[in-house]
C-alpha cells in the first residue's frame, strides 16, 4: 500500500467515529445546497454554512460560493467572494457565524468521507466539513470535524428540520 493509501484509509476508518454534536440543517437549507449540486452534476460546487454552536450546530444560512478550480473533481473557493461572504456576516454579536464549508463529491457515487485532499485543505479547525454526495439519484449530506494539522476526522450526524431560520 502506497502512503496516499494508507492516509486515505486512515482517514476513511476514523471518518466512521460519530460525535455526540449534530448538525440541524432547515428543509429549506437542504433544498438550497442539493439544488446547487445537482445543477453541477460534473463538477464540485462549494459554499458556507452560516449559524451557530451551542451544544449542537445549528445551520441558518446558505452561501454557494464559485468554484474556481481548473478541474472538476476538486473545489476552490473564489476569493473575491469568499471574503465578501465572510465580511458580510461580521459585525453584529447576534450574526450568525461561519460553522461549516461545504463542497460536493459528484464524481463519487456514495462517496461520503473526506479526500486527502479536502483535509489537507481544511482551513479552518472551528467549522465542519460538509460533503453532499450522491447515491444514485439521490442527493445525501455528511458532516465532519477536521484537524487538518493531526489528519484526522470525526462525523457529525446530520438531521434535517422542519423548522426556518429562526428556529
Amino acid at each position: 500500500m502506497n502512503n496516499k493509501s494508507a492516509i486515505d484509509s486512515k482517514i476513511s476508518a476514523q471518518g466512521n467515529s460519530v460525535a455526540h454534536e449534530r448538525l440541524l440543517v432547515p428543509e429549506f437549507l437542504r433544498q438550497i445546497m442539493f439544488a446547487q449540486a445537482a445543477a453541477s452534476p460534473n463538477r464540485e460546487i462549494c459554499g458556507l454554512l452560516f449559524g451557530h454552536k451551542g451544544s449542537d450546530y445549528i445551520g441558518q444560512e446558505y452561501i454557494g460560493i464559485p468554484n474556481i478550480a481548473t478541474v472538476p473533481n476538486r473545489f476552490v473557493m473564489d476569493p473575491e467572494a469568499l471574503i465578501s461572504a465572510l465580511f458580510a456576516k461580521k459585525g453584529s454579536e447576534h450574526a450568525a457565524h461561519l460553522i461549516g464549508i461545504v463542497h460536493s463529491h459528484p464524481d463519487v457515487q456514495g462517496k461520503s468521507v473526506p479526500s486527502l485532499i479536502d483535509v489537507l485543505g481544511h482551513w479552518s479547525k472551528d467549522t465542519l466539513s460538509i460533503i453532499l454526495y450522491r447515491i444514485a439519484d439521490t442527493w445525501e449530506m455528511a458532516a465532519y470535524r477536521i484537524d487538518a494539522t493531526q489528519l484526522t476526522t470525526q462525523r457529525i450526524s446530520v438531521a434535517i428540520v422542519s423548522t426556518g431560520p429562526c428556529g
